[in-house]
C-alpha cells in the first residue's frame, strides 16, 4: 500500500507542482523546475513503476486500485494539459526592500513574519470578497 501512495504523491508533484510553485512563489520549488522535463519523465516512471508494484502485491485491494487509477489520471493530466504557457518556469525570486516599493496606500497586502525573517504579498481578493 505504501508504494500506491508514493506512486501518488509522485504524480501529484508532476501534475500540479509547476503551478503550486509559480502561484505561491516556493523558491524552493524552484529546484525541481529547473530541467523539467528530464524530471517530470524520471517521476513518471518512478510513479509508474510504484503503481504496478502496489497493484502487483495486492490487486484485491480496493484502496490501492483506486489510488492507482487517480495516479493514471494525474498522470494522464501532466501529459495532455501541460500548462507551460499558463504557468512559466519561474527562475529566480526577485526580494525588495519594503521601503523601496511604491504601492497605493489602498492596496491590501497578506504578510507574515516568522522570527526576523518575513514577507507579503499583494492580497488578490476581488471587491466581494472583501
Amino acid at each position: 500500500m505504501i508504494y500506491s501512495i508514493l506512486s501518488f504523491i509522485l504524480s501529484f508533484i508532476i501534475s500540479f507542482g509547476r503551478q503550486i510553485s509559480v502561484i505561491a512563489k516556493v523558491e524552493k520549488g524552484l529546484w525541481f523546475f529547473h530541467d523539467y522535463e528530464l524530471k517530470r519523465i524520471l517521476f513518471t516512471r518512478f510513479s509508474l513503476i510504484f503503481a504496478a508494484f502496489a497493484l502487483y502485491q495486492n490487486p484485491d485491494n480496493r484502496f490501492v486500485v483506486e489510488l492507482s487509477i487517480a495516479t493514471f489520471l494525474l498522470l494522464g493530466f501532466a501529459f495532455f494539459f501541460d500548462m507551460t504557457y499558463i504557468f512559466p518556469e519561474i527562475n529566480r525570486v526577485d526580494k525588495t526592500w519594503a521601503s523601496s516599493i511604491n504601492i497605493n496606500e489602498n492596496t491590501r497586502i497578506i504578510g507574515l513574519t516568522i522570527g526576523q525573517k518575513g514577507g507579503c504579498h499583494p492580497a488578490l481578493i476581488s471587491w466581494f470578497h472583501a
